[in-house]
């Protein structure tokens, strides 16, 4: 099975507004939104004491545990482990590699 290219893909965001200024419905459940409310409100002060990747859904777990970007036999491209000087894991430099065998 062959991967599907995407071109573009983006998100829109419509009718926004301050948290404060939201009304219930008849059928929404005061107690499970003020809930929701502190669980988010806990998650946002652990990312910003240690990190944007501190707390994560367990559902994502599998696509963290198989490697990224993996080629079709299983093997990771060259550009994933030969860094140039500067580099590190999480942040590249803008280059691209060109690999030739001659």
């Amino acid at each position: 099975m062959r991967p599907t290219a995407y071109p573009a893909t983006g998100v829109v965001l419509a009718g926004l507004v301050p948290e404060n200024s939201v009304q219930l419905t008849l059928f929404d459940d005061p107690a499970k939104i003020e809930k929701m409310s502190r669980l988010y409100e806990a998650i946002d002060r652990l990312s910003k004491t240690f990190g944007k990747h501190t707390v994560q859904h367990v559902s994502s777990l599998p696509v963290k545990l198989q490697r990224q970007h993996e080629g079709e036999r299983g093997d990771v491209p060259n550009r994933k482990t030969e860094l140039f000087k500067g580099e590190n894991k999480r942040q590249r430099l803008g280059l691209p590699l060109l690999d030739i065998k001659v």
